[in-house]
């Protein structure tokens, strides 16, 4: 694995996915040298608020939403740090909705909304920042996996989509870092500037409804 790329934080639910999709997705991302962070990479016996440690140390976040995501504390936990870290644009979050409609995430209908109100009843503090936390993620463009779709197709999607942002981010550190090591605001800088280049590259006026783009994200 290339440990100069940026790297990317796989932020999902185990159960759902971890021995289907998400076994394919890094399958892929190996096969094109992109440089990921998955859970089980994590040190056995270490406290697992280290995982916080590597989502600051990533420069890029898919959040796989699926149907069970919101049954998983840490899932929505990590989810608040990523959201965090992006609102100081140190952190680009490429929301992925697997099989679930994003207005059933932002607006906690169906299957998903019936997890997280499951979840959240057995933890009524952290309630609120769970919400902000998914109404959030739902502001940035998703890549839309429907149900009877190629799964084997969209994962081309997600490494294609994905070597663009890491390029758009290469290209940039290239131009402002002349081979030093960028600093805080440096990183915030590119970050700042990747969105807005991929945004405006991607804005799509015939349809008002960004989440539902297929397969562009932010």
């Amino acid at each position: 694995m290339n440990t100069e790329t940026p790297q990317i934080f796989l932020n999902f639910r185990g159960e759902d996915v971890r021995f289907n999709f998400v076994s394919h997705l890094i399958d892929a991302f190996e096969r094109h040298a992109i440089n990921y962070f998955i859970d089980v990479k994590e040190q056995r016996g270490k406290d697992l608020n280290h995982l916080f440690d590597r989502i600051e140390e990533s420069r890029i976040a898919i959040a796989l939403l699926s149907r069970r995501y919101p049954e998983s504390m840490w899932c929505m936990d990590e989810l608040v740090k990523m959201k965090t870290l992006a609102d100081k644009k140190d952190l680009i979050i490429i929301p992925i909705f697997y099989k679930v409609e994003a207005e059933d995430v932002s607006n906690l209908k169906g299957e998903f909304g019936e997890n997280f109100y499951k979840l959240a009843k057995a933890n009524p503090d952290r309630m609120t920042k769970w919400k902000d936390a998914l109404e959030g993620i739902c502001n940035y463009m998703g890549m839309l996996l429907p149900d009877r779709s190629s799964e084997a197709d969209f994962v081309k999607d997600i490494v294609k989509e994905v070597k663009r942002v890491l390029e758009a981010i290469r290209l940039k550190e290239k131009e402002n870092n002349s081979g030093k090591h960028l600093n805080r605001k440096g990183n915030q800088f590119i970050v700042w500037y990747v969105w807005f280049a991929l945004v405006y590259d991607f804005e799509c006026p015939a349809n008002p409804n960004p989440t539902a783009r297929e397969p562009r994200y932010f």
